[in-house]
């Protein structure tokens, strides 16, 4: 019974703790588009990086995390730096300058498509027919959401 109940509250928790991640996550365009009133794209996405970057320091101080150590780790930090961080932030709010914010999150959140479709070419991953009819109604959904704003 215990376990049950501890199972279930850590079940639980973690559902909230997604939710809340994904309610954070859909704000972010929205929250764009009204910063971009105050601050051009990039100068805003550098600032968010910043402010987040500086955050997670603190985190990694206060929870006791070693620090990072060796070129090779160094080295893969400034990669993802620059690819996911700055490439990825700078296209995040230029788009919010440019598209609404609902168009936006939806063609932003076509990376699990991307990487699906490089996954399946360049690391020869084969599709079971339950992942091509998610794959082929979520790309379905995306074309119908952001039609007219592609025409």
């Amino acid at each position: 019974m215990l376990v049950n109940i501890l199972f279930t509250s850590w079940h639980m928790t973690t559902h909230l703790m997604a939710i809340s991640v994904m309610f954070l996550w859909a704000l972010c365009f929205p929250l764009i588009s009204l910063g971009l009133d105050y601050a051009p794209p990039l100068l805003f996405a550098f600032l968010r990086a910043l402010i987040a970057g500086l955050s997670l320091l603190l985190i990694a101080k206060l929870s006791g995390r070693p620090a990072i150590k060796g070129k090779r780790n160094w080295s893969a930090v400034v990669v993802i730096g620059f690819t996911a961080t700055s490439i990825g932030f700078w296209g995040m709010f230029y788009a919010g300058g440019i598209l609404a914010p609902g168009i936006a999150t939806v063609l932003t959140n076509t990376q699990p498509f991307i990487a699906l479709v490089l996954g399946w070419f360049v690391l020869k991953e084969t599709l079971n027919s339950s992942s091509l009819l998610g794959f082929s109604l979520g790309f379905f959904g995306v074309i119908l959401i952001s039609a007219d704003s592609i025409s």
